[in-house]
């Protein structure tokens, strides 16, 4: 799926395109959401600046969009492969054969949800992963640089997205609680700020802090949804995690209990955490089971501990009056996750289709994008305002305006006084706005209205031009 012409395999990728597409361009990452282009950058700036570099280096421009997308599915690719080896590395040091160590990780591939293909999350993973890692070496070798290395691996967690505090909380907790180091809390605690910082100025040091605010504090204000409380155990998306749940909770207990393993303690404590970070952040409107990552990874990685150590520890089945091992349980709740998250992906490939390959989806819009270039002579500072996403508002980076409508709708839905847009709607129907472009399909300018209720325009101002690869083209017009 690398080479896919497909805008959004999980997570609405194309909005991490566009903030890669501004770098490229030479633009500041963060812009104020309620002026220019209105376009919200919701995450920390690692990732945009990582691809932007690489793109550089291969000569991919920020028009480019396809080539770009290509890039960011080559490097989740590798930073997912990376999780992997590093995942190797911790069962291994619960002396594991390295065969059996890679062969308990690679189940790691098939818990990552499309968020991981393209988006930053596969480099936010490994950072996590690398950073628990890193503790866990200290912990056997009692080296201070590996509390700086975890410190630096979990900087740049953080610095890829913002729930990379739950890396740092993890091993704070097993600092305080578990080896009893305060001191060595407050060095960890103080390199962690401090490679945030230096690596948040490296990527944007002429950037001003309110605009960070603005886009990756603010952009994630979508509102509390108390509806998944129930859906994380009765979800179509989330009954093959509910075993799962159950299994760590054993896990904990078995950590506290029987089992005395320092690295499996410290992933049980990465257990719990994780798994009460993901329901409370989880409440946020548009949360899905992505956030439940860090959690089904942990859990693997303590899965091999528990079948070696869970045979004589029986869990009572009240209903039938028997018991369970809790090696036999935790072999029942893999292979229902592994199954089903192995007959999902292919359902989705060759059944339903979901990962689609739009090749003529993009053509059609390159070549509108010509018609624009080569018929209308668009001018520089001219404003189009896109009704489907697609391809569109990347292909037309330097004219598109309000891109990240899906964030803007999540945001505005929460609180309508989170970011001013009356700039937007004094000036959607008086001439900011020169063009609207609607699919064929859908050929009406407020059909955004719905989900962003702010917007209405002047049927009135604004004239069909011409219908060109299945869009109609709307200019705008003083005399209407």
């Amino acid at each position: 799926m690398i080479h896919y012409y497909n805008n959004n395999l999980g997570g609405i990728e194309l909005n991490v395109v566009y903030g890669i597409q501004r770098i490229l361009l030479g633009h500041p990452l963060y812009q104020d959401p309620a002026s220019g282009s209105y376009a919200v950058m919701q995450y920390t700036p690692l990732w945009y600046y990582f691809i932007a570099g690489i793109a550089k280096l291969t000569g991919v421009t920020g028009l480019n969009v396809q080539g770009i997308f290509v890039l960011c599915r080559i490097a989740a690719l590798l930073f997912n492969l990376l999780t992997i080896s590093v995942c190797a590395l911790i069962i291994r040091g619960m002396k594991f054969s390295w065969l059996h160590s890679f062969v308990f990780s690679l189940p790691v591939l098939m818990v990552l949800t499309s968020h991981y293909y393209t988006r930053g999350d596969s480099m936010h993973l490994f950072m996590f992963m690398a950073a628990i890692a890193a503790y866990i070496q200290h912990n056997k070798k009692g080296a201070v640089q590996y509390i700086i290395l975890a410190a630096l691996f979990s900087a740049g967690c953080i610095m890829v997205k913002q729930s990379g505090v739950l890396c740092t909380g993890i091993i704070c907790c097993c600092l305080l609680f578990i080896h009893r180091k305060y001191l060595l809390t407050v060095l960890y605690v103080a390199c962690t700020t401090v490679f945030s910082y230096l690596i948040l100025r490296l990527c944007i040091p002429g950037s001003s802090p309110h605009l960070f605010y603005l886009n990756a504090w603010l952009g994630l204000k979508n509102g509390i949804g108390l509806s998944f409380l129930y859906t994380l155990f009765a979800g179509r998306y989330f009954l093959d995690l509910v075993p799962f749940y159950f299994l760590g909770g054993l896990m904990s207990y078995l950590a506290i209990n029987t089992i005395k393993d320092t690295t499996y303690r410290i992933l049980a404590t990465g257990i719990t955490l994780s798994w009460l970070f993901a329901v409370v952040t989880g409440l946020k409107t548009g949360s899905s089971n992505n956030y439940f990552t860090e959690f089904l990874v942990m859990v693997l990685l303590a899965f091999p501990c528990t079948l070696q150590n869970g045979q004589e520890q029986k869990i009572s089945i009240r209903l039938s009056g028997n018991s369970l091992r809790v090696s036999t349980f935790a072999f029942i709740a893999f292979f229902i996750l592994i199954t089903s998250k192995t007959t999902g992906f292919f359902s989705a490939v060759y059944i339903e289709k979901s990962f689609k390959n739009n090749i003529q989806e993009y053509a059609d819009e390159q070549q509108l994008y010509h018609y624009f270039q080569d018929t209308l002579k668009i001018k520089k500072g001219e404003k189009i305002f896109f009704t489907e996403r697609r391809f569109l508002d990347n292909l037309f980076i330097e004219y598109a305006i309000m891109p990240t409508k899906d964030v803007v709708n999540l945001v505005y839905t929460a609180d309508t006084a989170t970011y001013n847009y009356s700039g937007f709607t004094t000036g959607m129907n008086t001439g900011m706005i020169k063009y609207i472009v609607t699919s064929e399909k859908r050929d009406d300018i407020n059909v955004c209205s719905d989900s962003l209720p702010f917007i209405h325009f002047d049927k009135n101002k604004f004239k069909l031009v011409t219908r060109v690869s299945g869009y109609s083209i709307y200019a705008y017009s003083h005399s209407g």
